[in-house]
């Protein structure tokens, strides 16, 4: 490359590193008050998701008396998340539908970081069930935004209440928004499909100087006159606002809600992660970074401080991206941030050992440079190709079946790949380019070789393929296949017997939400309070509503299940030492983990709230209770054999002169007093589980142990919850790998093509795939019944990224394969195999390694169960993408080549010889003739 040239790309490489550092750390005008920094605005903002910053939650009951089916709560739920997605623009957001224990249906809906300080009329809009329909109103034209009565106008439409023409009629992909020419309004086109085409044709055509009119959901959105016949396409004009139009539109193409909804709450939620998990996560993500950069630079010495710089480069790059287009960035999102920083080191490694070749093999240092990359590229190429094949089936499968999952990791992917090849294609070698001129880097300790390797003049070729054979791995080629088998099979067994342990975004669980009336400041101390309920995938929320004052109450939580007599005694003693106050009690009764009841006295009307200390001086000694009688039961709720927490029974004091109590037999004593928290301002704590709650028994047992650590909770609402991942989406998360693996199969067979039998290589890189996804999955399912491990939606993205480093591992060593086979003269198919193994072997352990790092690093000490699944499924399926790319994908080209296993009718027979072996060199005669 001309100096020039490597010059320019240096000066495009310092832009491109200034512009993305611009974005990624100068602050927005919302950072500095509303000011911009130095009169300078940043207006990029990282977008976090529910996770990280919290949101906006938005409880969706129906409006319908009666309860809507689970079918059509199902669909709605689906429909809402879509338009949610396309509508709002916000990513990621969290839809599940709950039910309450009185059978109440509802939708929940959570939208991450969204607060435009209109969002309750903009999710209002999206709340429409989206009904289009046409009407023929004769003579008569109809004002916008007037409810449409179909009684009125029969005797236009056919006689009936129906519509002529139904949403559904319309061609969801020629729905556009459209602006008039004349007026400049914002109109909808559209365009009828099937039988409708003609039916709107002959209508327009036999009404000409009626009005049609357009209703949604019954109100009038538009009412024009037929003025010539309509080619069964045409445009809704109604005085729309470009959002109203692009929200309409998208309304239509998504289709009708089968209920309609209505808000009825709406709170501000706050990360469901706590501070120190997503502390913990950083500073793992940031300790994986720096053992990639420190082995890199030991490993590759010189190039590898290079591709250090490089891969920085990425880092700002990737990140600044993610800024400008939004993408969400969950935790789960940072780990799979740092896991593409450990995959885009895939790129250096390819080069830097074909340079390393060269360099044995005696070449000049740029000679060696530029071979090096030449050699490089095709593996490089492919492999990202075949990736960037599976980012595109996932995309269109995820947006066109509304799958959001599974588009945010076909786009950050995506991302990932084409900037990690920039970074390692462009920058690392303009990089070297440029030193190799001043000769300070013609050292062969710079790059990890023995003295004497690299020059100024060509030393004679030292390199052989002597070394290629010292490993005969297709020799044992039926052992590593067998190792496999062994490990695939308990898995399958595992599955078909107890499938897999899934978590609350598959099948949901029970959900509970709770007012405390003492300050929680961390959803971590919540999870550590509840550990000895062992609640599995447990989520925790605070959510904040101005709705939801605290109670001005004192709580005495008592040994014992309490008589009348020491409640007695407690109103007139509080009574008589606060003469202000109008005392009203009321008593919860719990059960502890030994059966043993005990009762919550709640306090209100104090006046002045005293200090807990200066309580238990006035209370003093409590007398005995009684036991509890039927009498009692009014003012004592009895306890039930399970915790449960009553309605509180009520009793208004009247000031009377105090007298002894009367004595029972138990002794009572004061276990805690907690008073409420005016500073608290409408926090609920939202807990959410996979765990099933049958009655009030577990929410009893929940409120105990708030109330062993001081803390007295009020019971909003228990509910059984929804998955928050539609089935259908884990289908489509099938039919799209499915369809990735077939592209991947058609374009290794194209880039194969000047081989024998390139398909082959094809499918032998499906059935490694398919080999490391059932070993994930299996594991998993063990882990599952054994020890409890539970699998959530961020599953299927770690098994998404499981499929694409395979598929890209095992390319690069069938590229070597390919390269091999066209140079070589005498050697078997099985000795081609042997030295591309080796030969690829450093790669394929380094690129593996640099990624373990960082799945290490997050496991280790990352602060999130969740993302401890995710980073132990990567773990496992890395592992096994890098044994099944060396131990099986090639031994599976070694059996089929050699007729083996029943496969030898596949070959042709006239390449056969009798005994099943046969040199190939005829193969290789073909492959470097098309070559």
């Amino acid at each position: 490359m001309r100096r020039g040239s490597t010059l320019t790309l240096l000066i495009l490489i310092i832009l491109l590193a200034m512009g993305a550092s611009f974005v990624v750390f100068w602050p927005n005008a919302s950072q500095q008050g509303g000011k911009p920094l130095y009169g300078i605005n940043n207006p990029f903002q990282v977008t976090l998701g529910l996770d990280l910053q919290g949101g906006v939650r938005a409880l969706l009951i129906p409006n319908e008396t009666k309860q809507p089916s689970d079918e059509n709560m199902n669909t709605a739920r689906t429909l809402i998340e879509q338009r949610v997605n396309k509508g709002l623009g916000v990513n990621e957001p969290v839809v599940r539908t709950q039910k309450s224990l009185d059978g109440q249906q509802s939708i929940v809906v959570e939208l991450p970081g969204y607060n435009t300080g209109n969002q309750q009329e903009e999710i209002e809009t999206l709340l429409k069930t989206g009904k289009l329909e046409f009407w023929n109103t004769g003579p008569t034209p109809l004002q916008n935004d007037t409810m449409f009565d179909p009684e009125q106008f029969k005797q236009y439409n056919n006689n009936s209440t129906e519509p002529l023409f139904k949403g559904d009629d319309l061609n969801s992909p020629d729905l556009t928004v459209g602006q008039n020419p004349q007026t400049g309004q914002y109109v909808i086109q559209f365009a009828m499909k099937g039988s409708a085409v003609d039916r709107l044709s002959k209508f327009t055509a036999n009404n000409r100087g009626s009005y049609m009119t357009i209703t949604l959901d019954r109100k009038v959105i538009s009412s024009a006159v037929i003025q010539d016949q309509l080619p069964g396409k045409g445009e809704i004009s109604g005085n729309f606002t470009l959002q109203e139009a692009q929200q309409l539109v998208q309304m239509l193409k998504i289709g009708a809600l089968p209920i309609s909804f209505k808000i009825a709450s709406m709170d501000t939620i706050g990360p469901t992660l706590g501070h120190d998990s997503i502390i913990k996560s950083i500073y793992a993500g940031a300790i994986g970074l720096a053992i990639i950069i420190l082995f890199m630079l030991i490993y590759y010495r010189l190039p590898g401080l290079l591709a250090d710089i490089a891969l920085i480069l990425y880092s700002l790059l990737t990140f600044a991206i993610f800024k400008m287009i939004g993408v969400t960035m969950s935790l789960a999102g940072i780990a799979g941030f740092v896991l593409s920083i450990g995959m885009a080191v895939d790129a250096n490694v390819l080069i830097f050992e074909r340079v390393k070749e060269e360099l044995r093999e005696g070449r000049l240092l740029a000679q060696a440079i530029d071979h090096g990359w030449s050699r490089a590229w095709p593996s490089i190429r492919d492999s990202n190709i075949s990736t960037t094949i599976t980012c595109a089936v996932l995309y269109i499968f995820g947006t066109t079946f509304g799958a959001t999952i599974i588009v945010g990791f076909a786009t950050t992917l995506f991302l990932g790949v084409v900037i990690s090849m920039f970074t390692a294609i462009v920058v690392t070698r303009t990089f070297l380019n440029l030193l190799v001129p001043t000769g300070v880097i013609n050292h062969p300790a710079l790059f990890g070789l023995p003295f004497g390797t690299t020059g100024t003049t060509r030393t004679k070729e030292t390199h052989t393929d002597e070394n290629a054979h010292i490993f005969h791995l297709a020799k044992h080629r039926y052992w590593f296949l067998g190792v496999s088998l062994l490990v695939i099979i308990p898995g399958i067994i595992s599955l078909f017997a107890w499938g897999l342990n899934v978590g609350i975004d598959f099948k949901g669980g029970s959900s509970v939400e709770l007012v405390p009336q003492k300050t929680i400041a961390n959803t971590e101390d919540v999870r550590d309070m509840l550990k000895p309920l062992n609640l599995h995938d447990l989520q925790v929320v605070f959510s904040t509503n101005e709705a939801l004052q605290p109670s001005k109450k004192v709580w005495i939580q008592l040994n014992t299940q309490v008589s009348k007599n020491v409640t007695d005694y407690i109103t007139n003693t509080l009574q008589k030492k606060y003469p202000k106050s109008q005392i009203q009690l009321g008593i919860d009764t719990y059960t502890d983990t030994n059966g043993k009841s005990f009762s919550v006295v709640a306090v209100n009307g104090l006046n002045p709230i005293p200090s807990t200390d200066e309580l238990k001086q006035v209370l003093g000694t409590l007398p005995k209770s009684s036991e509890v009688t039927n009498n009692e039961a009014s003012a004592q709720p009895t306890a039930t054999a399970q915790a449960t927490s009553t309605p509180s029974a009520t009793a208004t004091a009247q000031p009377t002169a105090t007298s002894k109590p009367e004595e029972g037999t138990i002794p009572v004593n004061i276990v805690n007093i907690t008073t409420g928290d005016p500073g608290q301002k409408g926090q609920t704590i939202s807990l959410m589980t996979s765990t099933s709650f049958e009655g009030k028994g577990p929410v009893g047992s929940i409120q105990n142990e708030f109330l062993k650590h001081g803390i007295y909770t009020q019971l909003q609402s228990s509910s059984h919850i929804g998955a928050s991942v539609a089935e259908q989406t884990r289908w489509y998360a099938v039919y799209a790998v499915a369809a990735a693996s077939a592209m991947i199969l058609l374009y290794i067979w194209f880039a194969f093509r000047k081989i024998p039998r390139p398909w082959r290589y094809g499918a032998c890189a499906i059935i490694a795939m398919l080999h490391d996804v059932l070993i994930v999955i299996g594991i998993f399912s063990i882990l599952g019944h054994f020890f409890g491990i539970q699998i959530d939606s961020l599953f299927i993205t770690a098994l998404l990224t499981v499929i694409g480093f395979s598929v890209h591992d095992t390319i690069v060593v069938f590229d070597r394969i390919r390269e091999n086979m066209r140079i070589s003269t005498t050697e078997t198919f099985e000795q081609v195999v042997d030295a591309s193994l080796v030969q690829t072997m450093a790669r394929s352990l380094n690129t593996s390694l640099t990624v373990l790092f960082t799945m290490l690093s997050l496991t280790l000490f990352g602060g999130s169960g969740s993302v401890h699944t995710f980073t132990l499924c990567l773990l496992i399926g890395i592992f096994c993408g890098t044994y099944s790319s060396i131990f099986n994908a090639s031994m599976l080209l070694v059996v089929w080549e050699k007729g083996e296993l029943g496969l030898k009718w596949l070959r042709r027979k006239g390449n056969e010889e009798p005994s099943g072996k046969r040199s190939h060199v005829s193969d290789r005669e073909l492959a470097r003739s098309r070559g």
